[in-house]
């Protein structure tokens, strides 16, 4: 949970740049929020599934972010 905290607040100064998808929008940053702590449990499960494996969770998270 706490890592998931972590990585909402790294990611959350993206929500305020202008011309994104999700630019100033407070549900969006809400669910973004939500979004990140919950996804924080999937990627420590592939974490530690992969005994540590770091490109198991990038290729996770690239195709996360190409998924939108």
């Amino acid at each position: 949970m706490i890592i998931g905290v972590a990585w909402w607040l790294w990611h959350a100064p993206a929500v305020f740049i202008l011309g994104r998808f999700m630019a100033n929008n407070l549900l969006t940053f809400s669910a973004l929020a939500i979004f990140i702590v919950l996804t924080s449990f999937i990627f420590t499960w592939i974490y530690q599934r992969t005994n540590g494996s770091i490109l198991a969770c990038l290729l996770l998270h690239a195709a996360m972010n190409w998924s939108i």
